[in-house]
């Protein structure tokens, strides 16, 4: 969008009762899944949309786009599925396992993929073999990347960070909340 301070609503008789769920921007194309039925809408402008039939199993916990590849997560039952794809509409499914991926960041040469709650997470170095890790914590949270260094909050009431994805520092420690999110940025200087 060129510009962030005006938004234009645009209405598609392509979407179905459900909505949209998670949406996703890269490689020149907009990516929406809608929650119940699992189809995709792509659209290369934001305005013309097109309905994307996909044999992704089970419900999509999360849809990112990040070093030139979507990445998608879906769980079904016990089983949760990692999938991938380069241009938005054909998806290759990479992993199943058995804790559902909710984030995924990447940085350093490394995708590193979370699940709120869980103390197992995955990496991979190209988005196409992942290994699936242990974490110090329980509730290991959501992931970001930022100046150099991987920051999850975890439920436990700590932060930790990560130079390489795979070793983890805790932080700081913080009650009185659970947070849900956590973004990283460039300050903006004055």
């Amino acid at each position: 969008f060129p510009s962030h301070d005006i938004w234009t609503a645009y209405y598609t008789s392509k979407t179905t009762q459900y909505g949209i769920f998670k949406s996703a921007y890269g490689n020149g194309i907009h990516v929406v899944v809608e929650p119940l039925s699992g189809n995709h809408l792509t659209s290369p402008n934001g305005e013309d949309w097109t309905v994307r039939t996909v044999s992704l199993n089970g419900n999509c916990t999360g849809l990112y786009f990040c070093n030139g590849i979507f990445v998608a997560f879906y769980s079904f039952g016990s089983s949760s599925y990692v999938h991938t794809s380069t241009d938005g509409i054909n998806w290759t499914q990479r992993l199943s396992t058995t804790f559902s991926p909710t984030s995924v960041a990447f940085g350093g040469g490394i995708y590193v993929a979370t699940a709120a709650g869980s103390n197992r997470y995955l990496t991979s170095t190209d988005g196409v073999t992942w290994t699936e890790r242990t974490f110090p914590s329980q509730n290991f949270g959501f992931v970001a990347f930022g100046g150099s260094v991987f920051v999850s909050v975890g439920g436990d009431g700590v932060s930790y960070t990560s130079t390489d994805g795979i070793n983890w520092t805790s932080r700081a420690s913080y009650s009185g909340y659970k947070p849900l999110f956590i973004v990283t940025g460039k300050q903006k200087s004055k």
